[in-house]
C-alpha cells in the first residue's frame, strides 16, 4: 500500500488500472498473468509514473476488459453528466478509514461552517498530515473567525471518474 508521501505520484492511469483491477476483484498477480507480464510491473504502472508501449497497454485493456481509451482518460475530459450513468448505481456510505484513505496528502476541498448569516463554505487547499487535515487561512477571514469561535466544521472533497462511471464525496 502506498504511503501519504508517494501518492502523489501515482498517474492518472495507475489510478484507474488500480480501480478497475480492483472493480474485477483481481490480484496484481492474476492481472500480471492475464497482460503476460510481472507483479513488479503491475506494481510500476499503479504507482508511479509509467510510460508502457501500446502492445502493453492493450494487452492492459482487454485483460481489464475495458477500452485503452477508458484506461488512459481520452474520455474522461467529457462535461460533466456528459457520460452514461453505470450499469448499477448505488450509493455507498464510506466509513471514517476509507475517508482518510481517499483523501491525496494535498489537495482542494471545501470547509462549512454555520454562521450569523447561516452555512458558509469555504473552498481550501489542504493537506494531511499525520492523520490531520490541515489548511490556513487568514485570522481576520471569515473562516479564521469562525475556527476562532469553535463552531463545529465540516469538510468535503470530490473526485468524479466520468471514464467509469464513478466517484465520491
Amino acid at each position: 500500500m502506498n504511503t501519504i508521501g508517494d501518492r502523489r505520484y501515482r498517474s492518472d492511469l495507475g489510478r484507474r488500472v488500480m480501480t478497475r483491477r480492483r472493480q474485477l476483484g483481481l490480484s496484481r498477480e492474476e492481472l500480471a498473468e492475464r497482460t503476460g507480464s510481472t507483479p513488479g510491473y503491475i506494481v510500476h504502472v499503479e504507482e508511479q509514473l509509467p510510460t508502457p508501449g501500446i502492445e502493453f497497454l492493450v494487452r492492459l485493456a482487454h485483460a481489464l476488459e475495458t477500452t485503452i481509451q477508458d484506461l488512459t482518460g481520452l474520455t474522461a475530459d467529457l462535461a460533466p453528466g456528459g457520460a452514461s450513468p453505470g450499469n448499477r448505481p448505488e450509493l455507498v456510505e464510506l466509513d471514517e478509514p476509507e475517508c482518510w484513505s481517499l483523501l491525496d496528502d494535498r489537495g482542494v476541498g471545501r470547509i462549512g461552517v454555520e454562521g450569523t448569516d447561516g452555512l458558509a463554505v469555504f473552498p481550501v487547499n489542504y493537506q494531511v498530515l499525520d492523520g490531520s487535515l490541515v489548511f490556513s487561512t487568514a485570522a481576520d477571514s471569515a473562516l479564521g473567525r469562525a475556527a476562532a469561535s469553535g463552531v463545529e466544521a465540516a469538510f468535503e472533497e470530490d473526485r468524479l471518474d466520468e471514464a467509469f462511471s464513478r466517484g465520491w464525496s
